[in-house]
């Protein structure tokens, strides 16, 4: 995960070692600016990186919509591999009783 690992961890690893740096309260509180400014800026949170989290959001959502259209596409393909075996299934019945031809369901719902 990226903030946890690129954000978070990298960003506590500095702050360790300035805090161990720091001789007075003014450099721990200066370490502490800093991490909390290190992090907010790998987060895409700050005012200068508004460009690069709208693209971002907006790659997001285009491959939110693609992996919606590959379930739906991959759903009713496997209706379709159903339907087709169940369809053959019945020719396989009806030929072993000796019978002919499968009435659609449309035609079946017809007649």
């Amino acid at each position: 995960n990226y903030m946890m690992f690129e954000v978070l961890e990298e960003s506590w690893c500095t702050l360790q070692d300035k805090l161990d740096e720091a001789t007075n309260l003014d450099g721990l509180i200066a370490a502490h600016d800093d991490y909390l400014n290190s992090v907010k800026e790998k987060a895409l949170l700050t005012d200068g990186v508004v460009d690069v989290m709208e693209q971002l959001h907006a790659v997001l959502d285009i491959i939110i919509r693609f992996t919606q259209a590959q379930d739906t596409l991959f759903a009713d393909a496997v209706a379709e591999v159903t339907r087709q075996k169940n369809r053959q299934r019945e020719a396989e019945e009806l030929s072993a009783a000796g019978q002919w031809g499968i009435e659609d369901d449309e035609e079946a719902s017809a007649a």
